[in-house]
Formats: C-alpha cells, structure tokens, sequence
C-alpha cells in the first residue's frame, strides 16, 4: 500500500471575510487605521491580544496587495 502526501496540512478557521474599506486614517506616518465594514464581520473572532489577521486588498493587478493589520474594535 502506498502513502499518499496530499501536501502540507491545512490551518483550520481561516475564513475569507469580504469587507469594504469605510475609512482610513494616519494617527502617525508609519500607522495606518482602517475602518471596515461588511456582513460578515458577524461572524469575525478576532485573534488572542497580540494577533493579527491579514488582509488582501484588490491592487488591479495579478495578484492582490497584502498586509497585515492587528484588529482593535
């Protein structure tokens, strides 16, 4: 019988949220603060204190802009 690698394992409870930027702003020039909003934010856990989540933002191009953002509510 042969084993079959399906590949690195999957990290569980990574679910897109489709948002919509309402706002930004810079507190200072290396902080941005962005305001989102979208129905699916009700189902959004934000991580432990100290987590992150990243967010793809849509560039134009092939791929999307990512960055990564600390949730403060």
């Amino acid at each position: 019988m042969s084993k079959i690698d399906s590949g690195p394992p999957q990290r569980k409870g990574r679910t897109p949220h489709h948002l919509t930027v309402v706002r930004m702003q810079r507190p200072s020039p290396r902080v941005v603060a962005v305001t989102l909003q979208g129905d699916s934010l009700a189902e959004f856990t934000p991580p432990n204190p100290g987590g992150h989540v990243k967010i793809a933002f849509e560039s134009g191009g092939d791929r999307p802009t990512m960055r990564t953002y600390t949730p403060r509510r």
